[in-house]
């Protein structure tokens, strides 16, 4: 199956891949979230494409970044402020600590940067099955998600289900790209 494949590719990827492609998700993201006053994103993890940089960058530049908190099925979102106050949640994630803090709604962000093992050339995003995002994004206009995802995590197609929410464009290590769906 493409998603075991998928997670396949990533753990076999080189850590210093890993490493070398942050400069250019923070570059390109930067630049995608550009005249944002809040962006929704996720902390990467493990061979996830990092966000570390990115997230920090947003901050520096006045941006306010929040991020997901899983509350039983849902995602509630809060505030990041900077790498070392996250703590680890549900799955190994990293979440904002002060997640009691008053939640903000998707609807008031501007751009979310959505995680992915792969994204389409029709804006058909491959979670990693759990349905979180999916059910975070079903009121968010296609065009306000991106989603993050290594440079050959890019498709030509990928399974689509009823409950799969499109992505706008696609972030990767050498740009960003606005997509067909």
């Amino acid at each position: 199956m493409l998603r075991e494949r998928l997670v396949a590719m990533r753990a076999a990827r080189p850590a210093p891949e890993v490493a070398s492609s942050e400069a250019g998700f923070a570059e390109h993201g930067l630049l995608a979230c550009q005249g944002a006053s809040i962006v929704a994103a996720y902390a990467g993890i493990a061979a996830e494409p990092p966000t570390h940089e990115l997230l920090d960058r947003l901050v520096e530049t006045g941006i306010a970044v929040v991020l997901p908190v899983i509350d039983d099925t849902e995602l509630r979102w809060a505030p990041y402020s900077r790498w070392d106050d996250l703590v680890t949640g549900p799955f190994g994630l990293l979440e904002p600590a002060a997640a009691a803090t008053e939640p903000v709604a998707l609807a008031d962000v501007d751009i979310v940067l959505a995680p992915a093992l792969a994204v389409d050339l029709h804006g058909n995003r491959l979670g990693r099955g759990k349905g979180y995002f999916d059910r975070a994004l079903r009121d968010v206009e296609p065009r306000r998600v991106i989603a993050v995802v290594y440079d050959d995590e890019l498709l030509p197609d990928v399974p689509v289900e009823a409950h799969d929410r499109p992505v706008g464009a696609v972030l990767t290590p050498s740009g960003l790209r606005r997509l067909d769906g």
